[in-house]
Formats: C-alpha cells, structure tokens, sequence
C-alpha cells in the first residue's frame, strides 16, 4: 500500500469518529451497542457472521457480532414482530459490493430488494425479520461497516432535537433526512408511525454513559420518565437504566464495571 493510499484510509477511519465528536458541554455518552431478539439465537449470529460478515463477539454470557462502527448483541428470545413496523426499522451498514449479496440472498432465500432500481442500496430481511440495509461503497477499505440507525418517527425533526438536547452529540442531516450522532453511531429519523421497537426483532439501541446514576437524575428533573431504573445487570458486568423516545424506540444506559 503506497504512503497516500495508506493516508486515505487512515482518513476513512478517522472521519466518522471526528464527525461524531460530542458537542463541548453535553453529556459523556458513547455509542455501546444494538440489541435484536432471535428465535434462534445461533441462527441470528450465523447470518451476521457468515452472511454479512460480521465478527464473532462476547462479553462473558452475552453474545453477538462486531464490526467497523459497531457492535451488535442478540438475546435468545422470540419476537414479537419484525423491525419493519417498529420504531427501529432497519440498521444500515456499508459494503464493497452489495451484487454479492443479493446472489447470496437468493441462494439462502432471504428476501431482498432495492428501493429504487438506480440506488446502489439493498434491502435483506434476515432472520425473525431482522431488516438491513446494504450501502454500496466499492472505496472503503473494509469487508463491512456499520452506518446508521433508521428510526420511523412521527415527528424527525422533534425527535432529533430531542436527542440533541438530552443526549448532546450532533444534531445533522442525511441525504435530506434529519440525523443524530455520537461517537459510534448515527441515526436518522425519517416520516412515518410505528409501533415500540421493545420486544420486536430489533429491541433497542445502548450508549454508555459516565455517572449514570447522576445522568438518570437530570434526565427526570427534565420531565423524563424512566422504563427502568438505574440497577446491576450481572449478564453486561454494569449498571444499566431504561427510557424510550418519543417516536417509540428503547434506549438502555450503560455504565461499564459499576455494580
């Protein structure tokens, strides 16, 4: 690899995480991870590793896949409906060729489509229906990279102002869609109502959070109600909370090694 070819994708890398930056004064919170329930947790994870590509992954009992951008965990039980329909519609991820996959699709008769026959996007309904969206990219420089969240709301722009102002992070807009960042994830807010993601295929989006407790507190003296209080959770080794926003997607909070 030539001095500038390693250049450029020492840039790649870097970009998403310097886009991501929090807002100075806003809260300390990061990207932690997605969580899906599975009907069969071992089918989920073998459609993420050996379908999409995604790396094997474990935090004591809990398992799941990782990749550039993020990590994705999976609890054994089953849903109580796909994503589409729920606030969490579909998690987007970007590809070198998204061709390969739809071959791929096919043989393992997983549904597959385009939204539009000139975007170089695919739709895959994978196990329990599990919707991803693969985003062609023939520069990146790896196999697989996680790209957003998409989240069905009523109301995009209130929902991501909502973000904005409990969580900091950057409010922005993609591909004309109201959008939101952290350092590990984005999310995009489009038109439409759906039903609460709890308990569908894709349960809920994590963050981690310093001085959870602390942050639990400002969040209900700004008129937040709680679906879980701050407590240990023995399986993620940390104290985790509970809350879900207006469009009806669940958040857990996360603070590592506190118990």
């Amino acid at each position: 690899m030539t001095m500038q070819r390693l250049f450029t994708a020492c840039l790649i890398v870097a970009m998403p995480v310097l886009a991501q930056r929090p807002a100075p004064g806003g809260p300390s919170i990061n990207a932690a991870h997605i969580h899906l329930n599975a009907s069969d947790a071992d089918k989920s994870l073998a459609f993420w590793k050996d379908f999409i590509g995604a790396s094997a992954y474990s935090n004591g009992s809990v398992k799941g896949v990782g990749m550039l951008g993020g990590t994705v965990l999976v609890t054994a039980k089953a849903p109580s409906g796909p994503s589409t329909g729920s606030a969490i519609d579909h998690l987007g991820m970007k590809v070198p060729d998204i061709d390969v996959y739809a071959e791929k699709a096919k043989k393992a008769n997983f549904k597959s489509f385009r939204p539009k026959p000139d975007e170089e996007r695919l739709m895959i309904d994978g196990p329990d229906g599990v919707r991803i969206e693969l985003i062609s990219d023939s520069d990146m420089y790896t196999t697989i990279e996680f790209n957003h969240v998409h989240v069905s709301s009523p109301q995009p722009k209130e929902t991501q102002a909502w973000y904005a102002k409990h969580f900091g992070g950057r409010p922005g807009n993609i591909e004309g869609a109201e959008s939101w960042s952290v350092q590990g994830m984005n999310l995009i807010f489009v038109q439409g109502d759906a039903k609460p993601s709890v308990d569908r295929a894709i349960d809920h989006i994590a963050f981690e959070v310093k001085d959870l407790a602390g942050f639990c507190k400002k969040l209900t003296e700004d008129g937040l109600k709680l679906d879980v209080q701050p407590h240990a959770d023995a399986e993620l080794k940390a104290t985790v909370a509970m809350l879900t926003d207006p469009s009806g997607t669940r958040i857990e909070l996360i603070e590592p090694g506190v118990r």
